[in-house]
């Protein structure tokens, strides 16, 4: 390997290899699966376009849903986000509060509500 490129950016994931102690290539991917980099070998490839396979099957399930470890959250209303954007960020940083509340509570929720 010596001279040769060793890692190959996707777009979609990076490919690479490195020398094992006894001297042979060991394959890795790269990719990011629902906000969480994964990194791992690619076990049983002998060369980068079997490591390629792998990280565009890895991909295909996260984007398929397949192995999606993210939790379903219940859909929240506007008004309840538009109560939580009042009480946890306007109060707290904002000068302009009573304008803010006065706003989203004649303006915002009547309109978007639920």
């Amino acid at each position: 390997m010596s001279g040769k490129k060793a890692r190959w950016n996707y777009g979609f994931g990076v490919v690479y290899v490195r020398k094992t102690n006894q001297g042979k290539d060991r394959w890795y991917v790269d990719y990011w699966a629902n906000g969480r980099r994964s990194r791992e070998v690619v076990k049983g490839a002998q060369s980068r376009a079997d490591a390629v396979l792998h990280l565009q099957e890895k991909v295909r399930d996260v984007f398929g849903g397949n192995h999606s470890s993210a939790k379903k959250k219940n859909a929240s209303t506007f008004a309840e986000l538009a109560e939580r954007y009042l009480l946890d960020y306007a109060k707290v940083m904002k000068r302009s509060f009573k304008s803010d509340f006065y706003i989203v509570n004649a303006h915002l929720v009547p309109h978007f509500g639920s």
